[in-house]
């Protein structure tokens, strides 16, 4: 027995769905989960199916996104670079969630951001948020728009120097 993978997609809204079916005995949740980003884990749901007459059992997997993702149909600075798509917490501050995007993106890729697109930027927002200060650094982000980007999300990214 072996599980298959029928769908692993993240939609249009910022959502992952995965669908993994096998054959004989149930999908065993534990080690999809263990595959699920790091960020997004707190966020998963999962729902199990069983089609008796096939003997036949689904597992279904589904989260607001919160990993790295490649940029494809994006503007042409954007394309195929790797970026962090973040949802916002609910009752969370835009300067909030981009402040644990960004620790988030250089927890994952190594270097700090310098980009935060949001779908539209709120009005009397600042040009910049800090996402880090200490006493020998400062990390401060610039906030732009992408309006494709789903509601409620950032996406964190190195802009070409």
């Amino acid at each position: 027995m072996s599980v298959e993978i029928l769908e692993n997609t993240l939609n249009q809204n910022g959502l992952r769905w995965m669908h993994l079916a096998q054959m004989g005995a149930p999908v065993e949740a534990a080690p999809w989960l263990a595959r699920v980003p790091h960020y997004s884990r707190p966020l998963v749901e999962t729902q199990h199916q069983v089609e008796r007459g096939l003997d036949l059992h689904h597992l279904r997997l589904w989260w607001p996104a919160r990993e790295l993702v490649a940029i494809h149909n994006g503007p042409a600075w954007l394309e195929g670079r790797q970026a962090l798509l973040w949802m916002v917490d609910k009752n969370q501050t835009l300067r909030e969630a981009i402040c644990y995007a960004g620790i988030a993106y250089v927890d994952l890729v190594c270097r700090w951001p310098t980009a935060a697109l949001v779908q539209s930027i709120p009005n009397g927002a600042t040009d910049t948020v800090m996402v880090y200060a200490d006493a020998d650094e400062q990390i401060a982000v610039r906030l732009e728009s992408l309006p494709e980007l789903p509601r409620g999300y950032i996406l964190m990214v190195e802009r070409a120097k």
